[in-house]
């Protein structure tokens, strides 16, 4: 998990606070990344990473593998399946 959120938080060095959607509202949390904030929260019947996300830049190099290899495990499923 230590090294995980490592790569998260050296990912997120790169994400411009000032250009993000001025309706996501970013906050650090706990372990020290930049989460989003909203609707979701209080919603108790979903997981706290659900109500809670992680926000990532659309273009790291790490966050292009952690997508990649989520949809080789997934099966490639995509959205037309």
């Amino acid at each position: 998990m230590a090294a995980e959120t490592h790569f998260l938080k050296w990912s997120q060095f790169h994400v411009d606070e000032g250009s993000m959607d001025k309706k996501l509202v970013a906050k650090k949390g706990e372990d020290g990344l930049l989460h989003a904030h909203g609707g979701l929260e209080d919603d108790r019947c979903l997981p706290e990473e659900s109500r809670k996300p992680i926000i990532l830049p659309h273009d790291h190099p790490f966050v292009i593998l952690l997508l990649c290899n989520l949809h080789e495990r997934r099966g490639h499923c995509g959205y037309k399946s």
